[in-house]
């Protein structure tokens, strides 16, 4: 009587320990396709004359001013960007020249991502 007492026991123990793993998946996977949906869904910025533009991008994850440079070095590697980050308001005030293609954000969120930061927004 008492192993099977402790078997049921265990089962019911493993099958709760299952359902809380698979609930902190769901919740994490829906926060992490929130935060990659927000950040496509910007509309593309006014040109400037003679082509360019400008965006100011919202990073979290910044601590120390080498995250600062690690986050504005990402930004600027790219040709025609320049990126200034300022770590007190979490933004990067980026500058584009010319006509940049449809998937210039998505490029540059992604290495900003890549250098360990996260883009909550982009503006």
């Amino acid at each position: 009587m008492m192993n099977t007492f402790n078997i049921r026991f265990l089962a019911v123990a493993i099958l709760a320990f299952c359902a809380v793993v698979a609930l902190i998946v769901v919740i994490t996977s829906i926060c992490v396709m929130k935060r990659k949906t927000s950040a496509k869904s910007v509309p593309p910025a006014e040109p400037l004359p003679g082509g360019g533009g400008s965006y100011t991008m919202h990073i979290s994850g910044m601590n120390c001013e080498h995250c600062r440079a690690n986050a504005e070095a990402a930004l600027n590697a790219f040709e025609g960007v320049t990126a200034t980050v300022d770590l007190k308001t979490e933004t990067a005030n980026i500058r584009y020249e010319g006509y940049p293609d449809l998937t210039l954000l998505e490029k540059l969120s992604k290495a900003v991502e890549d250098a360990g930061f996260t883009v909550t927004e982009i503006v």
